[in-house]
């Protein structure tokens, strides 16, 4: 999928993505799954606090595809800045 394509699809659902709860971020990327890079371009969503999906509202969920983009819900661990 072409990067372009990706930031099309982010700039029409940022404000779906960053009014949901939880979500503090969001970027392109690659995905990565199992602690490893799967080099398939997608819409990285930061989040506070990575939660199981049947533990929150429905509405709260992110989704795993938007269209045909892919999403990886990322921990945003917090740093100091120095």
């Amino acid at each position: 999928m072409e990067v372009e394509a990706i930031r099309q699809k982010l700039a029409v659902s940022t404000a779906e993505l960053s009014g949901k709860p939880n979500v503090v971020g969001l970027g392109i990327g690659t995905k990565v799954s199992g602690g490893k890079d799967t080099g398939i371009p997608c819409i990285v969503v930061f989040v506070r606090q990575k939660i199981a999906e049947n533990m929150i509202e429905p509405s709260a969920v992110i989704p795993r595809t938007l269209g045909e983009v892919k999403t990886d819900v990322v921990l945003n661990r917090s740093c100091d800045i120095y």
